[in-house]
């Protein structure tokens, strides 16, 4: 019997990247039911061209207007909805779907719990964050083998992608399989109608800055990688971020004695991620564009500080790094037990990292 299906994951950028195995696998297992997604513009990249999910629902949870938009557009039309952000905000939009079976975890925060009437347990052992989701909706026979995510790209962010590659001098570029493809996924399969790129020198990404600071690396440490990768391997190293985020990509770039690209302040999300699928190697911390990396295929090492280790992807072309931490998970709110500055970051070593980056350029 065909089911209307509501998922709420409002954001964050990375967090909504990590849920679309859920929908990948609705459309599998239930292949006549229809999906509906709720997400913030600010993360809308993530699923805008997701061919899994047949209605994408965008709100802005800082106007009225918009909750009295959704209470029109969602109340009562859904027989399901599957919370997977479990606090305060997803709880109200689960609320006022109002559907008969309203699915949350047993770790809601912030007294979303009152919005469900089934609450999965959770596992907090070392699966990946995707598979936690996926288990939240083993009643709806989903799949946790199946957790890899995945990222469709519009041929606008393509081709802003090409320009920026072409007049950094990055060298030329050789698309390998079909042309009008866009989709990717981080296990580094290709599927029909996939995009992957070989070209000369290894071009890295580096994902230096978060909106969480305690998730940063220290940037001093990120030049002393990207110098020693480029003397290594000839390798040209692109740093992303923000358009508030070029003073410190500017910055970055002065520590360095090779000369890198600075795409901060040109993409977009779409664009950025386009960037990335072309790249050899992205080093970043636990966010949005790291997890874009992950679901684009490109290789990558993951930097995890206090985030809780599940984060960290998983495949042959991922290396997650942390140091240990009896402490970890930290929430952004807490002072480290250990002191001041970021000493979970501060323990991961140059040495790892070009350790994991050597591994990752020769495979």
């Amino acid at each position: 019997m065909s089911k209307r299906i509501l998922i709420v994951r409002l954001s964050a950028i990375g967090d909504v990247i990590q849920s679309t195995p859920v929908a990948r696998q609705l459309k599998l297992q239930h292949p006549d039911w229809h999906v509906a997604w709720v997400v913030e513009r600010k993360a809308l990249a993530g699923i805008a061209h997701n061919p899994h999910v047949d209605e994408v629902i965008v709100m802005d949870t800082r106007r009225m207007a918009s909750w009295r938009e959704m209470w029109q557009r969602l109340r009562g039309k859904y027989d399901i909805t599957l919370d997977l952000q479990c606090l305060l905000k997803a709880g109200l939009v689960t609320w006022i779907a109002h559907s008969p079976l309203r699915i949350g975890r047993d770790d809601a925060r912030e007294g979303a719990r009152f919005a469900y009437n089934r609450l999965m347990p959770t596992r907090m052992d070392h699966i990946y964050i995707s598979q936690h989701y996926l288990e939240q909706g083993a009643d709806l026979g989903l799949d946790p083998g199946d957790y890899v995510p995945e990222l469709f790209l519009s041929e606008e962010d393509h081709a802003t992608a090409e320009r920026l590659w072409a007049a950094a001098g990055l060298g030329e570029l050789s698309p390998v399989g079909a042309l009008t493809g866009t989709r990717c996924r981080g296990d580094g399969r290709l599927r029909s109608g996939e995009r992957s790129y070989r070209h000369g020198p290894a071009v890295v990404a580096l994902l230096a800055f978060s909106a969480e600071p305690t998730r940063e690396w220290p940037t001093e440490r990120f030049a002393r990688v990207g110098d020693a990768l480029a003397e290594r391997y000839g390798a040209r190293c692109v740093i992303f971020g923000s358009k508030a985020e070029v003073p410190r990509a500017e910055a970055l770039a002065a520590q360095m004695q090779s000369k890198p690209v600075i795409l901060a302040g040109k993409t977009s999300l779409g664009s950025a991620a386009a960037f990335l699928q072309r790249c050899n190697l992205a080093i970043g911390a636990d966010t949005g564009l790291t997890h874009y990396t992950f679901a684009l295929g490109t290789s990558l090492i993951c930097l995890l500080g206090p985030s809780p280790l599940r984060n960290g992807p998983k495949s042959d072309k991922a290396i997650t790094l942390w140091s240990e931490c009896p402490h970890r998970p930290c929430r952004p709110s807490d002072r480290c037990r250990r002191g001041e500055g970021r000493p979970c970051m501060e323990g991961i070593t140059v040495e790892q990292v070009l350790k994991a980056a050597g591994r990752l350029l020769r495979c």
